[in-house]
């Protein structure tokens, strides 16, 4: 603390003296009461903090700059991390909805991640890091836990590409399961529809529509939608249905593939292979 002291002194006397000097000076026109005195001194003051103000500004606003760029960079990695959390959660949620499906299904499953999803028109597919290396095989449908996804369309060794719901190519026959009655399932392009509907059919919004055991490319009772609206209730003689997806695929990360292909698919496979041979 001395050499300190004496280090201070001996580089810094001058500032120290000249600092004393106006102190004494202050206090000596404080203690003058002449108006002359009180004008300079009111002056004085002024120009003081006048100056304080500015040399102040001058040499703490780089500092300020500083804190307030780290602030934002904290900020926006709490923002980062919150984000990562959020998202955490949803997965989380929809593992855990998957792990009941493969806990009480009867067929094989197989989980797999969404790598990208492709839109084209009014085309949906999706592609996953699965493909015949895990027995995948075109014709499986994809679900997740809360019902259909899609149909497996193509696969590579690691690969595969899932034709969804969402695509205008795809048609399946589904069933109400209020009153058994049966339709065609298409995606419009906005929409999700069943056509074909016959008008003697008894159908209410909320009805539960799953795929039919008669559909040659999913012969399994998957959940497909609720009825929202029924489109042309007056007109013709088949009704028109709009859906409410069970699924949405635009939102989902993870699918099961089920290893269960109908026997059709499996022969048209078959005959495709051995014509391309």
């Amino acid at each position: 603390m001395l050499s300190l002291l004496r280090y201070l002194w001996y580089n810094y006397k001058n500032y120290f003296v000249l600092v004393f000097f106006i102190a004494v000076s202050v206090s000596l026109l404080t203690l003058n009461e002449s108006p002359r005195v009180k004008n300079f001194r009111s002056f004085s003051f002024g120009i003081f903090s006048v100056s304080t103000s500015f040399l102040s500004s001058f040499f703490f606003t780089e500092s300020r700059d500083a804190e307030n760029r780290e602030l934002r960079e904290k900020n926006a990695r709490l923002m980062i991390e919150l984000n990562k959390l959020r998202e955490y959660k949803r997965i989380a949620g929809d593992i855990a909805g998957l792990k009941k499906v493969a806990d009480t299904s009867s067929h094989e499953l197989i989980l797999s991640k969404i790598t990208y999803k492709v839109y084209m028109g009014t085309q949906l597919n999706l592609n996953i890091r699965n493909g015949r290396n895990e027995g995948i095989e075109p014709g499986m449908p994809a679900i997740t836990h809360n019902g259909l996804v899609g149909i497996v369309k193509e696969t590579s060794e690691d690969y595969s590409v899932i034709r969804t719901i969402k695509n205008s190519n795809l048609r399946l026959v589904i069933r109400n399961s209020g009153d058994g009655s049966q339709g065609i399932l298409r995606w419009s392009g906005s929409d999700l529809l069943v056509t074909n509907l016959p008008k003697t059919a008894i159908v209410n919004i909320g009805d539960v529509f799953t795929t039919s055991s008669i559909s040659s490319i999913i012969d399994l009772p998957l959940s497909i939608g609720r009825v929202k609206k029924i489109l042309n209730p007056e007109e013709g003689i088949f009704n028109d249905i709009l859906i409410q997806p069970s699924v949405d695929v635009d939102k989902i990360d993870y699918v099961f593939i089920v290893k269960h292909v109908p026997s059709k698919i499996k022969r048209d496979i078959e005959l495709n292979f051995y014509r391309n041979r």
